[in-house]
């Protein structure tokens, strides 16, 4: 990992070769000659190039996780020197560095992006209180829940919590050696979703895993207790946050009566609903709709296309309906389960006769697109069977490369 010791003297690197330590300050770092000694030791991998604050916030990547530094020392310990901390709140020097940052290429285009910081964003604690900077907090979660930060680390408090709080996972990795802090169980922080006290420390794994065509990179948290000086410790969780770990299925509601022409502008909206789906995948609306970033993989039609079997206007506004799901953009493939109107000629209880004959019309329907052309079949099949195709086949297995892992 030499790219990360860019910024530590040679003397440094020979001291942990192999092993960076990139911390962030604390509030026991600022005031009297703590300062002096934290800058004597450590130097961040890229400063950020803003006089006065190289070493006191900054960001880096490491393979294709974005990790930043957020100076949150307080600022309102009178035991420490106010006057040498910029907090991360408008329009502060560092809160500009801060939204620069989450808008950069460097932190949108990486797999994971990761802050740590000192003073947790939210905590049950007995050591310091609930929340012990909230104007501080209030402004970062809103920063890093707006942006999409994944994972937020802090110390601060000497336990183990995790919060999740508008898709952001936030981490508490306090106990590496002082006191124990407590757990407060009756707290004003409902959001908390696991916690322990005592020494402990988490370790972080990054893996690329390639299923069929796509990549994939699933991020592991392991969390340690009751950690020994011989190495010793008990796994307490295991936390799996994937980056793209699902594909959504659109479902078309009763289209019965939608496929009729009367009265005007009903086969209308059996138009509109599937036309929608494709500008979703197409991203041809203006703003772009959030439905695009699920993965649209299939639409389903759960039957009762048609309100009459044996009307041949209603299968063509069907049918032109579903086409626009055809073609080589969007091309998404979707299926359709047939209801009773869909093969009852009378569009009431069937007779034998009636439904057999429409059953077995040679009119069919297309009810999805593959690779390599249309499948259509007759509604006879549709009666008794559920059909659908994807654009590619199922992976076999998945293949895992290029694990690294992390301590924090």
């Amino acid at each position: 990992m030499p790219e990360l010791l860019a910024g530590v003297p040679s003397s440094e690197q020979d001291a942990r070769p192999g092993i960076p330590v990139i911390p962030v300050e604390g509030n026991h770092e600022y005031g009297g000659s703590g300062t002096h000694w934290f800058d004597d030791y450590f130097a961040p991998p890229e400063p950020t190039g803003v006089s006065g604050y190289d070493d006191k916030f900054f960001a880096f990547s490491y393979g294709n996780v974005r990790i930043i530094a957020v100076d949150t020392a307080s600022a309102e310990d009178v035991r420490y020197d106010p006057g040498s901390f910029d907090p991360p709140v408008e329009p502060s020097v560092q809160y500009t560095w801060l939204d620069a940052e989450l808008h950069s290429e460097e932190f949108t285009e990486a797999a994971w992006q990761i802050v740590y910081l000192h003073n947790p964003i939210y905590t049950s604690c007995s050591g310091h209180g609930e929340r012990d900077e909230p104007v501080i907090n209030d402004s970062l979660a809103a920063m890093f829940e707006t942006h999409g930060v994944d994972l937020v680390f802090s110390g601060h408090n000497h336990i183990y919590e995790r919060y999740s709080h508008n898709g952001v996972t936030y981490i508490i990795a306090g106990g590496g050696g002082a006191d124990s802090h407590s757990l407060v169980e009756d707290t004003a922080e409902p959001l908390r979703q696991n916690g322990a006290e005592g020494l402990g420390y988490c370790a972080v794994d990054v893996q690329k895993r390639i299923a069929g065509e796509e990549t994939f990179w699933d991020l592991t948290l392991s969390v340690y207790v009751d950690a020994e000086a011989d190495g010793d410790s008990q796994l307490l969780e295991t936390v799996s946050l994937q980056q793209e770990p699902y594909s959504t299925v659109v479902m078309l509601p009763d289209t019965q009566y939608y496929s009729e022409d009367d009265p005007s502008g009903l086969k209308d909206i059996f138009m509109d609903q599937t036309q929608w789906v494709a500008n979703q995948i197409n991203d041809l609306e203006d703003p772009p709709e959030p439905l695009e970033e699920l993965n649209i993989a299939f639409l389903t039609h759960i039957g009762d296309v048609v309100n009459t079997g044996n009307n041949d206007t209603q299968w063509e506004n069907a049918d032109a309906a579903m086409a626009t799901l055809d073609g080589d953009v969007p091309s998404l493939p979707y299926g359709v389960l047939a209801g009773n109107h869909d093969f009852d000629c009378t569009g009431t209880s069937p007779n034998s006769s009636r439904t057999t004959r429409c059953a077995s019309a040679p009119r069919a329907m297309r009810i999805g697109k593959s690779a390599v052309g249309r499948v259509t079949a007759t509604r006879r099949m549709l009666t008794s069977t559920v059909l659908t195709t994807t654009r590619s086949s199922p992976p076999s297995s998945s293949t895992v490369r290029n694990s690294t892992s992390s301590s924090f």
